[in-house]
């Protein structure tokens, strides 16, 4: 009988019972034979977190991290958290740990997840083994996509920075990546030279990506430009299998940057990357395949082979598959037009569609402008049309 259940837990908190305000707060937050009253449940279980009541600490945390108590600082509920796992709450270490492995912090996850083990929670076996080292490398990236989400750079610096000591090179990819270009609108954190005295130390070793990525500060990046180093970088790097590299020489020679146009050299390492699945080799050899220039750009035009439409088609498929953002703009052409593939305007539009969220291209912006005006593949909305004519033609879109 709840309603009697209510009344004894009143009669109890009048006579000063201290733990009679935890069910009080159940009554509160639910509004049952009761008004409900947030703010005084909430107060109620502060009360007794603070005087160490472990049930309460894993209450209180647990309303934090469900939004019934508004609060911007989850981290808040993380602390309640830790104190009532702290003070033996079984389940307390069980979610204590799935949020440490979440956060890449795997020892203290196991720590806790065989405290809750020892206490006879059911699942852990299953729970840990979302945070073996086989998932590591993922976690940490969801860990920092939702740190950059919410601007908590300091956590990022926090995870890769240990990682990076602890002689990850991922992590120092990513650290010197983060020193680079810093951090949200303010560039929090950003130290140009010391993210390039990584890579230099990187390069040292022969490490291939620290070869690229070099290549590419120096050819465009935010360091002095010395456009021979960017190329001896890039050769260095192509040479050590990196597709990407393999690409960027193959288009210096394509395009004859570094002296006069070379097709062989350019053929070879263009076919290198496309063997790598580089998606933009992979879309340039599917434009110089289909040789049309009404679909594509012919930048491939000193690359000398025969026109060849299924096999064009097989390697602009692949790029596509890869979300190369022009090869995506092609598809919704061709699906439009119903060139080289059948006629299928919904497809069309959720190519676009993927094309512009890969890449804002003006020509892409341009064409959903057309969607939206003549209604191709989704609803007429000229407002909306009107937009993306506008970014195109500031963007430099003439047609």
């Amino acid at each position: 009988d709840k309603q009697k259940a209510f009344d004894y837990l009143q009669q109890s908190h009048a006579l000063g019972y201290e733990r009679s305000k935890l069910m009080l707060a159940t009554f509160l937050i639910e509004g049952e034979y009761v008004e409900k009253d947030l703010s005084k449940a909430e107060l109620y279980l502060r009360e007794l977190a603070e005087k160490g009541d472990v049930d309460a600490c894993a209450h209180l945390s647990q309303n934090i991290f469900d939004d019934v108590f508004p609060n911007d600082d989850k981290e808040e509920g993380v602390i309640w958290l830790r104190k009532a796992a702290e003070l033996g709450h079984p389940t307390a270490m069980a979610r204590l740990g799935q949020i440490c492995g979440n956060r890449c912090q795997d020892e203290e996850a196991h720590f806790w997840f065989g405290k809750a083990r020892s206490e006879g929670v059911e699942g852990i076996d299953e729970a840990e083994q979302q945070y073996s080292t086989e998932t590591y490398s993922q976690r940490r990236i969801d860990y920092i996509r939702y740190c950059l989400s919410v601007k908590d750079y300091s956590a990022v610096t926090d995870i890769i920075e240990r990682d990076a000591n602890h002689g990850d090179t991922e992590a120092l990819y990513l650290i010197a990546d983060f020193y680079i270009n810093g951090m949200g609108e303010d560039q929090f954190g950003m130290d140009v030279e010391r993210g390039l005295k990584i890579y230099e130390e990187l390069s040292s070793k022969g490490n291939a990506h620290a070869y690229y990525m070099l290549g590419r500060l120096y050819g465009g990046g935010p360091v002095e430009q010395d456009f021979e180093k960017a190329v001896m970088y890039y050769k260095k790097s192509a040479e050590a299998g990196h597709p990407d590299a393999q690409y960027a020489v193959g288009c210096i020679y394509n395009d004859g940057l570094i002296g006069e146009v070379n097709k062989e050299e350019a053929t070879k390492w263009i076919e290198l990357a496309a063997g790598q699945n580089q998606r933009d080799a992979l879309c340039l050899l599917a434009f110089r395949y289909i040789q049309d220039p009404s679909i594509g750009t012919l930048r491939a035009s000193n690359l000398s082979y025969e026109q060849n439409i299924e096999k064009g088609m097989d390697f602009l498929t692949r790029a596509a598959g890869l979300g190369q953002p022009s090869a995506l703009y092609v598809f919704a052409q061709c699906y439009h037009e119903g060139k080289y593939l059948d006629k299928d305007d919904e497809k069309a539009y959720y190519c676009l569609q993927k094309s512009i969220m890969s890449e804002v291209m003006p020509d892409s912006m341009n064409l959903m402008g057309d969607f939206f005006r003549d209604g191709i593949g989704t609803e007429k909305n000229y407002e909306i049309a009107v937009k993306h004519y506008q970014w195109a033609a500031d963007n430099g879109n003439t047609s």
